[in-house]
């Protein structure tokens, strides 16, 4: 389909713009943004896109004011969004969190479902004191219990291997139950119910896959992502990455790459959307991008 596969390219691309980087400067983070009950007729892609751009400034600005980001902490990710059913609603953890945002699982009924609007983002924590210092401004920004979860890479793999892994599980588009939450192990149920798995893919396709990339890594010609606002317009969506794409269209893509991770990703549900970037210090640019930071991690 048009754009996915430059899509694909421009995620593994942009977690490579990272590989340079020492691998304990390195964390994954996964921040909840929201969560809400809905019904499978609810039109809220508007909302979603505002919740969105919202989150891509609060992100910068939090990062800008605790650090350095000029030179310094660089991140590239993705908005995901979960469903949860009513039967597979976790742990006590989650209980809290949804009770903390004003969620009532009590009041959940089998037609409705729980939307989780999350995102996925690798961390170059350069311009920061620590780790932990980058993950205590992310929890006073999103306070919350479990809220805000961190891990590190996975020791026994490379820098390079670690993303490319990432890159590769973000793209999969499983429209499956899972019954995973913030640190345990993914275990995938049943398929989504078609009319739920079609309402999914109608909101991804509403607010657009260049929407839900969350990024500050440059391009060569000096610009990010499409910038962030709180009400961002469709014209911010490039045309490679059509904003009206068919839910058959994305199924198809997404069926062809639901593949299955090995054990030591199996516990990590990561959705990570990066930009196409090389190091100036190579001779020939690898897809015609370069990095912001042009001196050695």
């Amino acid at each position: 389909m048009e754009g996915l596969v430059e899509w694909r390219e421009q995620i593994d691309a942009g977690m490579q713009c990272l590989s340079r980087s020492p691998s304990d400067r390195l964390i994954f983070v996964t921040p909840i943004i929201d969560i809400r009950i809905v019904d499978v007729h609810d039109d809220i892609a508007v909302e979603m896109r505002e919740i969105v751009g919202g989150f891509k400034l609060d992100l910068r600005h939090c990062l800008a004011s605790t650090g350095r980001i000029k030179r310094g902490t660089r991140w590239t990710g993705a908005i995901e969004w979960d469903l949860l059913h009513p039967n597979l609603l976790g742990g006590r953890r989650k209980r809290e969190l949804a009770e903390a945002l004003g969620v009532d699982f009590d009041a959940l009924t089998l037609k409705q479902r729980v939307l989780v609007t999350h995102a996925h983002i690798v961390v170059d924590t350069r311009g920061h004191r620590s780790s932990s210092a980058v993950m205590s401004a992310l929890a006073r920004q999103w306070p919350g219990p479990y809220r805000v979860v961190s891990r590190a890479l996975h020791a026994d793999k490379t820098v390079r291997e670690n993303l490319e892994r990432l890159a590769s599980y973000c793209t999969k588009f499983r429209m499956r139950y899972s019954q995973s939450w913030l640190g345990t192990r993914t275990e995938y149920g049943q398929n989504f119910e078609p009319e739920w798995r079609d309402a999914l893919m109608r909101l991804i396709s509403s607010v657009g896959l260049e929407a839900m990339t969350v990024s500050n890594v440059l391009s060569r010609a000096g610009h990010t992502v499409p910038k962030c606002t709180r009400h961002p317009p469709e014209a911010t969506v490039p045309q490679r990455f059509p904003s009206g794409l068919a839910v058959s269209q994305l199924m198809m893509v997404g069926e062809a790459h639901d593949t299955t991770v090995n054990d030591t990703m199996q516990n990590v549900h990561y959705t990570i959307v990066g930009r196409m970037c090389t190091d100036k210090r190579r001779s020939t640019p690898q897809h015609n991008f370069t990095r912001r930071d042009h001196s050695a991690p």
